[in-house]
Order: C-alpha cells, then sequence, then structure tokens
C-alpha cells in the first residue's frame, strides 16, 4: 500500500488516516468531489460516495462526463454509493463494512452527511458521527473528504476537520478540536452542565 495518496487537488499529497473537510457551496462541493473520486479510482482505490441524490447525482453526471464508466465502477465495486442510511450509527456501520477489506490501493471516503433526508441530522448526532470517523479515520488505509453546505451546516461540525480545503489548498484547521476534546465538549453541551 502506499505511504500516501494524491488528493486530487493540485499537486497535494497525505497520508492515511486523513481527515479533510470543505465549507462551501452546493456547487463548489459536488465539483471538488468529482477531482478527488477520479484520483482515486484512477489510482485503483475503493472510492465510497456518501449522501443524497442532491450531492451524490451531480458528482455521478460529472464524472460520467469526464468518460469515467461509472457503471462499471460500481459494478465492479471500485465506486459504491452509500445513501439511505437513518443515522449516524446506521452511516458509521456502513462506511467501516466496506473499509474492512479496501484495494491494495486503499479506500477514500467523498461524502456530505445529510443521511438522504430533509434538514440535517440534529447537532449531536452529526457531532458524535464525525468524531467517532475522525478516531477510526487512522484504522483504515483510506483518505476521508467531507463536505458541507455553509449556508446550512452548522459551524462546529468544522472543529471536527484537522484540515481544510480552501480554494486550491489543503491547509491546518485552526478551530480543530481532538476527539478526546470533542468528547468532553458533547458530554458538557448534551448533559446540560
Amino acid at each position: 500500500m502506499a505511504s500516501d495518496f494524491q488528493i486530487g487537488i493540485g499537486e497535494h499529497r497525505a497520508p492515511p488516516g486523513t481527515h479533510i473537510c470543505h465549507f462551501g457551496t452546493p456547487g463548489t462541493g459536488p465539483r471538488i468531489a468529482v477531482n478527488l473520486i477520479a484520483t482515486g479510482l484512477g489510482s485503483g482505490e475503493r472510492c465510497l460516495l456518501v449522501g443524497d441524490d442532491s450531492f451524490a447525482q451531480p458528482v455521478l453526471r460529472r464524472l460520467r462526463s469526464r468518460k469515467i464508466d461509472v457503471d462499471a465502477a460500481l459494478k465492479q465495486r471500485s465506486l459504491i454509493r452509500l445513501h439511505g442510511q437513518e443515522t449516524g450509527v446506521e452511516l458509521f456501520a456502513s462506511i467501516v463494512s466496506h473499509l474492512e477489506n479496501p484495494s491494495p490501493a486503499g479506500a477514500r471516503l467523498v461524502g456530505s452527511p445529510r443521511w438522504n433526508k430533509r434538514g440535517w441530522p440534529s447537532l449531536g448526532d452529526l457531532l458524535a458521527f464525525e468524531t467517532l470517523l475522525e478516531q477510526v479515520a487512522s484504522s483504515y488505509h483510506a483518505l476521508f473528504f467531507c463536505f458541507f453546505d455553509r449556508q446550512a451546516a452548522p459551524s462546529e461540525a468544522m472543529d471536527l476537520h484537522p484540515k481544510t480545503i480552501v480554494g486550491k489548498e489543503i491547509v491546518e484547521n485552526s478551530r480543530y478540536l481532538a476527539p478526546t476534546e470533542m468528547r468532553h465538549h458533547l458530554r458538557l453541551t448534551f448533559s446540560g452542565k
């Protein structure tokens, strides 16, 4: 397995377990996601596309417009579409099950956590999900990319990502809270203390 991955944004590379977010618009997220998935497929990685139709369909259309055989990739399971889970726990279990036996080249997850329903999950569910994802990220030979609509997503979601995509750069997130810090924050916030 490779010691690091070509990300798909400029010449940036990242080690396995890297967890990156993008806070943008419903239009910019899918455009960036296409580059990330195309790079992963081109490198022989398993790519997980997580999100409802409003996120996934523009990504799939753009992949097809780049002459990527999306139907073959889905059939061969090099591209896996995850959607329809009702809770963060269900989504997390589905993600982990697909990361258990990755391609020798590794895997990457590209997603927008809306869980196929109107609006967003509860803040507690979103923060708990992202905290779990951050904790297991280093256990798998994978990259993790989360896309948020900055108009709709709670700003706290940004706190859970050590790196962010800003334009064509990957930068350290000064707001990042490690999983242990976030668990403490969640306990205080939701226990009413």
